[in-house]
């Protein structure tokens, strides 16, 4: 599996890029929107693509709002996690509504984020088989 971690905070990449590695996920890191987009056209036609994206949703340049509203505009179907700080009932809609698969508050519980790429990439990974 290929995960691309968008996090603008230095600390935040290299703990969550950590723990997916860890449990032995392949990593692409990009620091805000702007970058996101572009890894994701730049891997798409790599054999190694990304299975899902772990989008922080306040960063500089491009957020994470305006990032997923981008890649699903430009037909990327790839499952997208919200990452964010915000845990309001609004904040979980705003994300939805902007086309995110799934919304997970920070902090969040290690194991809780690893099961949540586990079934999103096997829900990607059996979209494209069929």
């Amino acid at each position: 599996r290929t995960v691309l971690v968008v996090e603008d905070g230095p600390d935040n990449q290299n703990l969550i890029a950590h723990c997916v590695q860890h449990a032995g996920a392949a990593v692409i890191v990009a620091g805000n929107g702007v970058e996101c987009v572009a890894a994701v056209e730049r891997n798409r036609l790599a054999a190694n693509r990304i299975d899902v994206i772990l989008m922080d949703m306040e960063m500089p340049v491009m957020d994470g709002y305006a990032a997923t509203r981008a890649l699903r505009s430009a037909g990327v179907q790839i499952p997208i996690v919200a990452l964010t700080a915000n845990a309001m009932a609004d904040d979980h809609a705003r994300c939805l509504d902007a086309g995110c698969d799934a919304y997970l508050a920070k902090p969040f519980i290690t194991a809780q984020l690893l099961q949540m790429i586990h079934d999103l990439a096997r829900r990607q990974t059996s979209t494209r088989v069929a």
